[in-house]
């Protein structure tokens, strides 16, 4: 996928108001922490968004993303239901 895709999809995610439920499955996309870091800004201010389903299986993602990922989540109040599946 690479960083231009990703790119797309964060830019995707902040121009969708009202989201509530999103799956992204991002499976051997070669992701990697920097890449989540530009992913994880998509997320930012959707206080709207209630389930999360984020499959980044078999990418390059270190305990730093992690991290990320849980920083970013965390501010979404509302937030019901996260899975996030990271096998290698």
């Amino acid at each position: 996928m690479g960083p231009e895709g990703i790119n797309n999809i964060s830019k995707m995610l902040q121009v969708l108001p009202g989201l509530e439920k999103i799956s992204l499955r991002l499976i051997e996309c070669n992701i990697e922490d920097q890449e989540l870091e530009v992913l994880m800004e998509g997320f930012r201010g959707k206080e709207h968004l209630k389930a999360i389903r984020l499959d980044l299986s078999r990418n390059n993602v270190t305990d730093e993303g992690l991290m990320m990922i849980s920083e970013c989540f965390k501010e979404l109040k509302l937030i019901e239901v996260i899975k996030l599946e990271l096998t290698k």
